[in-house]
């Protein structure tokens, strides 16, 4: 089952292409569409490159740093870290334990003095800190492993002229002890690479020198001041934690990477929700406008609302319509933002430079986000109805796009009244004692009083009378469109009075047929449409309510007038289309208020 008729969709289409003749409610509509759009690309873009930025971020500090990090109390160091190393490689998990000598310095070149955070590690180690290692050619790896140099930021060479092969000088607080006091270690050391992992604080103030070397500047030969273990999967860091705080006993102490960043990474979570609450409040001011824009259209749409629900249309059917036609501004918005954004992600480095180039400023500051450049990651109809008439005598010639002769009077007569015929003697219509009052001003107007009718298959019964005496009325009481204050309404044995009003709708669509006073066709469709949406109404698909309409108009004679919308039509010929519409679904009572008035 279909959750839109096609009938509703051909409304909803229709009310869709008509909008623009609206100018008013076109101007909001197009609004609320291109802020749809916008709030929608905007969106994804923020949120893309927030995901980037934390996954970027994140994967360089864990490239950089172990995932889980072991420490003695009161920075003495570890001795034996080697055993200690392979005990806790054994755990299910870890894929790598690297010890290292860490410690601060003042960075020295002629009158260039920078802080500086030298790590200790051995050569092999550097593969497991990848960011390092890509950024590293054959020749630095060489020189660290077997001249026991130095490896340094890209922009703390630049900061301080070096070069490979330049000599840098370290000096740590950590000395010797000595008659007049305990004095600083300076020394001086050769550089063997320059490195760029493209985060600005390890390009700008880290130093990566041999294990060994490490040691002896900061006094701590044989022991390190800490272990690095790298793990297959970060994301689930806690349960390998507790695995190595259970290994190391009290002495010493496991954190991961969670909780060495959890300042960091806390900010990074609160920013993410607030930029998405913000852009998420952005779609819902354009959502509002669509609402207002649809309620302007619903106001504009009453009286096509009114003929709809007297040919049968329930209220379910006239929401669904709607809700299709604001809907749709929606889903063209929501795709047509969702394009944009994955445009904009997709060469959002091209546009950067671009924008860059332009200004002259520089939008991403490497000093202010950490990296050096702007990152972006992204997340049928009812069927099986018997047909409700069928013509007779013979069969009718279709209205054409390219025209046929029209049907004789014989075959109009005899189309008109082979359901009539069968319907003759038993009683379709019954008013008893129907009474119809108006409050107006604290007074009541009494339009019926006591009115009684009866209405047999075949019978032709009119309603005679000065104007005002209460004809349309009662014909509308008739036609379930009004409730009577009194009295009871009948349709072919149907007692009316406790029917919800989606029941009457159905009744009206099967048994009942409208001819008003004005035409009141629907002004956005052909002759054609209007006399097919009556039948779809009713359950009949496209193409046979198309086939039938086509006969029905070829016997007004409007064979040649199908595909008019009424504006282009006489005021005779679109009441004709209006007796076609009321016969569409051969009712088992037609009700005409004064049908050749206009």
């Amino acid at each position: 089952m279909r959750l839109f008729s096609p009938v509703e969709r051909l409304l909803a289409k229709r009310y869709m292409r008509s909008r623009r003749a609206e100018g008013f409610i076109s101007v909001i509509a197009w609004f609320s569409l291109a802020g749809i759009t916008l709030g929608v690309a905007t969106l994804i873009i923020v949120m893309s490159v927030m995901n980037g930025f934390r996954a970027e971020l994140i994967g360089r500090i864990l490239g950089l740093n172990g995932h889980v990090g072991i420490y003695a109390a009161g920075g003495s160091g570890i001795a034996d870290f080697d055993p200690l190393s392979v005990s806790l490689a054994e755990i299910p998990g870890v894929i790598a334990v690297t010890p290292q000598v860490e410690g601060q310095v003042m960075a020295s070149r002629g009158n260039t003095n920078l802080g500086a955070v030298v790590r200790g590690v051995r050569w092999s180690d550097l593969a497991a800190r990848r960011p390092l290692w890509n950024a590293l050619s054959d020749e630095a790896i060489a020189g660290f492993r077997d001249e026991g140099g130095l490896l340094i930021g890209k922009s703390m060479a630049f900061k301080m002229g070096l070069n490979v092969g330049d000599t840098i000088t370290l000096t740590s607080a950590r000395g010797e002890a000595t008659a007049f006091g305990t004095l600083p270690t300076r020394r001086a050391y050769r550089i063997a690479g320059i490195f760029d992992v493209g985060m600005h604080e390890y390009d700008s103030s880290f130093i990566f020198m041999p294990f060994d070397v490490a040691g002896k500047l900061f006094g701590m030969s044989e022991r390190a001041s800490g272990l690095e273990i790298y793990t297959a999967d970060p994301q689930n860091i806690t349960v390998i934690r507790t695995l190595v705080a259970d290994k190391i006993g009290k002495e010493l102490r496991a954190f991961d990477w969670l909780q060495r960043n959890r300042t960091f990474i806390n900010a990074l979570r609160v920013e993410r929700n607030v930029m998405f609450l913000i852009l998420t409040l952005i779609i819902l001011v354009a959502a509002f406008n669509i609402i207002s824009s649809m309620i302007m259209l619903v106001r504009s749409k009453n009286a096509d609302i009114a003929v709809l629900r007297t040919m049968g249309a329930s209220s379910g059917t006239i929401m669904r319509v709607f809700l299709m036609t604001g809907a749709s501004i929606g889903v063209v918005g929501t795709m047509a933002g969702t394009v944009i954004g994955l445009l904009f992600c997709w060469k959002i480095g091209s546009i950067q430079g671009f924008i860059e180039g332009i200004s002259g400023a520089e939008l991403f500051a490497a000093e202010i986000y950490f990296l050096s450049t702007l990152p972006a990651r992204l997340t049928r109809p009812r069927s099986g109805l018997s047909p409700p008439w069928r013509l007779a005598c013979h069969s009718l010639p279709a209205c054409t796009r390219h025209g046929v002769p029209a049907a004789s009077p014989r075959q109009r007569f005899c189309a008109m009244n082979s359901t009539t015929k069968k319907a003759a003697g038993g009683v379709l219509l019954s008013l008893t004692n129907v009474q119809r009052n108006y409050e107006q001003g604290g007074s009541v107007i009494e339009v019926l009083r006591d009115a009684s009718l009866e209405v047999r298959g075949g019978e032709i019964t009119a309603l005679i009378g000065p104007s005002g005496s209460g004809k349309s009325t009662l014909l509308n009481i008739a036609g379930l469109l009004e409730k009577p204050s009194g009295g009871e309404v009948t349709i072919d044995g149907i007692v009316t009075s406790k029917l919800g009003s989606g029941k009457r709708g159905r009744l009206r669509g099967s048994h009942i047929g409208f001819v008003f006073q004005v035409h009141r066709l629907l002004p956005e469709f052909s002759a054609l449409e209007n006399v097919m949406i009556p039948q779809m109404l009713n359950g009949l698909g496209r193409e046979e309510s198309a086939e039938r309409a086509e006969q029905l108009l070829a016997m007004v004679g409007l064979r040649q007038r199908c595909d008019h919308r009424p504006g282009a039509l006489s005021g005779g010929e679109q009441q004709r289309v209006a007796i076609a519409r009321a016969v569409a679904n051969a009712p088992r009572i037609l009700l005409a208020d004064e049908p050749t008035g206009n």
